[in-house]
């Protein structure tokens, strides 16, 4: 229960004390799928290589290990 409302208060971009969240980044999806492609070696990535470039260097968008 305490991860589903995490999740849920890191989408209405509320900040929770103490569970070391961080804001919502400032940019767009669009913009981070480029930069990610972009810091590539090779320019290129598949979809799911760019969802855990993002997940690693946003931690907003980590997504919980369901239990």
């Amino acid at each position: 229960m305490l991860t589903w409302s995490r999740q849920r208060l890191r989408r209405s971009n509320r900040t929770l004390v103490g569970l070391n969240c961080e804001p919502k980044p400032r940019y767009e999806w669009a913009e981070l799928t480029g930069i990610a492609i972009l810091s590539s070696q090779n320019q290129g990535l598949r979809l799911n290589q760019i969802y855990d470039w993002i997940s690693r260097q946003f931690s907003y968008y980590n997504i919980a290990e369901s239990s």
